[in-house]
């Protein structure tokens, strides 16, 4: 197991130095991936997909950085608490910005993500509009 890397966000020059966020958006479902991204896109933003929770971690893993991570809540191959603890092992920073989606209903597991962790949890349908005041929330915070 590797050690937490420390990293405070002026440590690191963001796409949010431009008025500019980078995005990591973690999304199974091709519809609501397609709807972000483009959403996101359309905003200016630099935004990076992955389908998978493994695929994401190994981003971050090899120092990717992130001002915001958008990350599906019910992926198939990590839950979002090991999802959140993976990613703090490498910067807590960077998992101090993730955003659960949580679009449907998901019982003593959505419990267990909001009881271990203080990322926020949108959920129910997720709204672009949210989705992208979210971001800019996370760009002016950085400023």
């Amino acid at each position: 197991m590797q050690s937490a890397v420390h990293m405070e966000p002026h440590a690191i020059a963001t796409a949010a130095d431009l008025g500019r966020a980078r995005v990591l958006l973690v999304e199974d479902d091709v519809t609501m991936r397609t709807e972000l991204c483009r959403a996101l896109i359309e905003d200016g933003h630099v935004v990076e997909t992955a389908t998978r929770g493994q695929e994401a971690l190994a981003r971050v893993e090899r120092g990717k950085w992130f001002d915001v991570i958008f990350c599906d809540a019910q992926l198939p191959d990590v839950t979002a608490v090991d999802f959140r603890n993976r990613v703090a092992e490498f910067s807590l920073f960077q998992a101090s910005r993730i955003v659960f989606l949580a679009e449907q209903a998901m019982g003593p597991h959505l419990n267990d993500l909001v009881a271990s962790a203080d990322n926020e949890v949108m959920r129910g349908p997720v709204q672009v509009e949210l989705v992208r005041a979210r971001v800019r929330q996370a760009i002016s915070s950085d400023e």
